[in-house]
């Protein structure tokens, strides 16, 4: 289970509990969480990640392994995702994927 909790805006609905099996995110067992310069809040498990905007949780696939083990956003708000396989960097756009892995 995943507890948001937003305290610094109060116009925001980010208070809540959110869970695999009734709200749909991917896992219950959340590694990371990131939030963008949009608001949007980035959530990462060892089978994937979701997003969580406007007061729902979404799916979202692209990176280059399931298990994400942390999500950092630039000063662009381009979302790096650290995964057991490499870093998957989702654009600002949202739609756009670059992979960065040791192989050469």
């Amino acid at each position: 289970m995943l507890k948001i909790l937003h305290l610094i805006k109060t116009d925001d609905a980010l208070a809540g509990t959110l869970t695999a099996s009734s709200d749909g995110l991917i896992s219950n067992d959340v590694r990371t969480i990131a939030e963008d310069l949009d608001g949007t809040i980035w959530i990462g498990t060892p089978q994937g990640f979701n997003y969580w905007q406007g007061g729902s949780v979404i799916e979202k696939s692209g990176t280059i392994h399931d298990n994400i083990q942390t999500i950092a956003v630039d000063v662009r708000n381009n979302k790096w995702f650290g995964t057991a396989g490499g870093v998957s960097v989702l654009d600002s756009d949202n739609s756009s994927w670059t992979h960065y892995t040791t192989a050469e």
